[in-house]
């Protein structure tokens, strides 16, 4: 129910907007004759209805989905078992931590936690190298925490796991940069060798308004 309500929020958002503004308006129909303080205050309203019916769905999308992934593993690893014919839990109930499902959760785990590190720090580090390396540096040190935790595993144990989840969501994430160097680099070179010919044509120019200048002189 929270998941058709979230698409049903997506997909209608152009009228949450205007719901958020009529309902700041406070019955008024139209904007016409208000001060720039009147919008302003109408603005900021109209931002606190919206954002207060993006957390409500948001809330009620989440925790669910949340309480599913952390708190009831054993009950999502038997349901995707019996659709990818999977063994992840044990007859009396323990995960088996090297199943194929279980790294695949890890893997999914990895890169959300890696989205959400990169747009933090997105604007401190605008290199995409040395943000993607202290992206997943912390992001290994801080699953593999949270997890041996969760779990009661030794932390090594959980390392090793994370870190080969994290090894392919960082082939994921730079594979298109990588791809995509050798056209960059060419296109890189074509705009320098345009550049470079303006260059030279700019200073052909200048010769010739010099040279014409000089001739007008001895004149």
């Amino acid at each position: 129910m929270s998941l058709i309500m979230a698409v049903q929020f997506i997909a209608v958002e152009k009228d949450h907007l205007r719901a958020s503004i009529y309902r700041a308006l406070d019955g008024k129909k139209t904007l016409l004759g208000l001060t720039k303080q009147q919008h302003e205050v109408l603005r900021v309203k109209a931002l606190i209805y919206l954002i207060s019916a993006r957390l409500v769905i948001g809330t009620a999308f989440f925790i669910p989905l949340l309480h599913i992934v952390f708190l009831q593993q054993p009950t999502l690893l038997s349901g995707l078992d019996l659709i990818f014919h999977t063994q992840s839990v044990t007859p009396d109930g323990k995960i088996i931590l090297l199943s194929p499902t279980v790294l695949a959760l890890t893997t999914c785990f990895a890169a959300v936690w890696s989205a959400i590190l990169n747009a933090w720090l997105l604007k401190n580090e605008p290199r995409f190298w040395s943000r993607a390396m202290d992206v997943c540096m912390f992001s290994i040190m801080t699953l593999a925490l949270v997890d041996s935790q969760v779990r009661g595993i030794s932390f090594i144990d959980a390392l090793g796991r994370v870190i080969a989840a994290q090894i392919i969501v960082y082939i994921l994430w730079i594979t298109p940069r990588v791809l995509m160097s050798p056209f960059m680099l060419w296109l890189s070179a074509r705009l320098s060798w345009y550049q470079f010919k303006g260059y030279l044509a700019r200073r052909r120019a200048e010769n010739a308004k010099a040279k014409e200048a000089e001739k007008k002189a001895a004149e």
